[in-house]
């Protein structure tokens, strides 16, 4: 019986020292923390400039937005685990919300912007199409959870 507990912290162990020296959450954060405001930003040269092309890029770097999310997610799940064992304290809480919202938001813009992108539905005139201010919304709400998530993540330190 004290064996397999020795075990199981040796193991313990043997995956912290394996992620303190890879430190893969710290690798995939940066790219939502980028690819986001860079969504948003794209958003808002189609509504000066009229040129559907920056839209289309919002729509593609939200899709790269979303991939890089659930790499960010399963590190720091893994991390949380590993280094945090499993700790739910105010700042880990509030990191796991954001994220479930950004998630859905980033989700949810990708649904209702599709026909716009990819059927070229949107044109420079329809800058006041519904959907269009949606999805812009969401992604500034997304860059807002962002620098939340950011700020709390560089309040945690390694146990």
């Amino acid at each position: 019986m004290q064996e397999s507990s020795a075990n199981e912290r040796n193991e313990l162990r043997s995956w912290r020292l394996w992620y303190r020296k890879y430190r893969l959450h710290s690798v995939f954060i940066h790219f939502p923390i980028a690819l986001i405001p860079l969504a948003f930003l794209s958003h808002i040269f189609f509504l000066f400039t009229g040129r559907v092309f920056f839209f289309n890029t919002a729509f593609f770097v939200q899709i790269l937005s979303l991939l890089a999310i659930l790499a960010a997610l399963g590190t720091g799940f893994i991390g949380w685990m590993i280094n945090y064992n499993q700790s739910l304290d105010i700042r880990f809480r509030v990191k796991i919300l954001c994220t479930i919202i950004i998630l859905a938001s980033t989700f949810t813009a990708i649904l209702i912007s599709a026909p716009l992108a990819i059927l070229q539905e949107l044109t420079p005139i329809q800058k006041e199409n519904p959907k269009f201010l949606i999805t812009v919304g969401l992604t500034f709400i997304n860059c807002i959870l962002v620098g939340i998530i950011s700020q709390n993540g560089k309040k945690t330190t390694w146990v």
